[in-house]
Parts: structure tokens; C-alpha cells; sequence
């Protein structure tokens, strides 16, 4: 696998959780209290469900350096998601995507 491919499964990786997050921030307060009141709404309680540092959480979202496997997977489930959910997000991820997430990026 090239640097290119690798860098692209990064990007991938981070817009697909941060869909997962915003999904779980925009629920209405009376869904989120009848599915779970501690549903994650940010990174920290993402790491505090997940039990993994913040830094971690908010390096994976950010795509600094390079993530284990078990520490997405851990990420996925704190936010309350399988990764059959994750997958359906990541596949659905276009170039132009991909792009607008780079170009925010560097801002």
C-alpha cells in the first residue's frame, strides 16, 4: 500500500468520525435521554468512554500520526456505533469530501 492510499484511508477514517460525532451532537435532547444519557458529544467524552487518552481521540480525528486498530474500534463503540455503522459511513465518503475536509484543514 503507497503513502497515498495510507493518507487517504486517514482522511477517510477521520471525516467518517467526525459524521459519527455530529450525528450523535444533533440528536434531540429527548432521543439522546432514551437512548443513552451518556451518549459522547466530544472527544473527551469519547476518552472517557472508551478509557484511552484524549490526546488519542483527537489525534485519530485529526489524522496525526497513525492509529491502531483497537483504538478505532474503541472510538466507534464509545460513540455508540458498530462498525458495520462505520463502514456505511466510510464507503460513503466521496474525493470532494475528501477535499473540502483538506481544505478546512489548512485553514
Amino acid at each position: 500500500m503507497g503513502k497515498d492510499q495510507e493518507d487517504i484511508i486517514k482522511i477517510k477514517t477521520a471525516i467518517s468520525l467526525r459524521i459519527l460525532l455530529k450525528k450523535n451532537k444533533d440528536l434531540p435532547i429527548s432521543k439522546k435521554e432514551k437512548l443513552r444519557k451518556d451518549i459522547p458529544k466530544s472527544y473527551g467524552d469519547i476518552a472517557d468512554k472508551a478509557v484511552i487518552r484524549k490526546a488519542t481521540v483527537t489525534k485519530t480525528f485529526n489524522i496525526d500520526g497513525s492509529s491502531f486498530s483497537t483504538t478505532l474500534f474503541k472510538i466507534i463503540f464509545a460513540l455508540g456505533y458498530t462498525l458495520i455503522d462505520f463502514a456505511r459511513v466510510y464507503e460513503s465518503i466521496t474525493e470532494k469530501d475528501i477535499i473540502e475536509f483538506l481544505a478546512k484543514k489548512d485553514d
